[in-house]
């Protein structure tokens, strides 16, 4: 599997998570849109092509402006390849607070992230 193989494997998966029922109602109410601020990946070892493979994606921390996402392919009980996506919510003036997107998720509580600064 190359690079940008993988890289559309998770963007797929980051936005089936977004575009949920909920996240997705909240998005369309406020007429928000979504875009991504960066990728980092890390390709520990290839995954052949047509094999199987497992993916888990979570949600691990926001900061300022941003929300960032975790992802990790595994094979054979070990992490073949991990991501970490930064995704934005946007409105017509500019990204929206990540404060104001939990808040509107019902999550005001929502910790940020440790050390990392937007």
């Amino acid at each position: 599997m190359n690079t940008s193989f993988g890289i559309c494997i998770l963007a797929n998966r980051k936005m089936e998570l977004l575009l949920s029922d909920w996240v997705l109602s909240i998005v369309k109410k406020q007429n928000w849109g979504i875009a991504v601020g960066g990728v980092s990946a890390r390709y520990r070892i290839r995954i052949p092509f047509f094999a199987k493979f497992s993916l888990s994606t979570q949600l691990i921390c926001r900061d300022g402006r941003w929300f960032h996402f975790l992802h990790e392919t595994y094979r054979e009980n070990k992490i073949w390849s991990s991501a970490l996506i930064k995704v934005g919510i946007t409105s017509k003036d500019g990204l929206v607070p990540a404060h104001t997107v939990t808040k509107e998720m019902g999550y005001e509580n929502w910790g940020n992230c440790v050390g990392l600064k937007s």
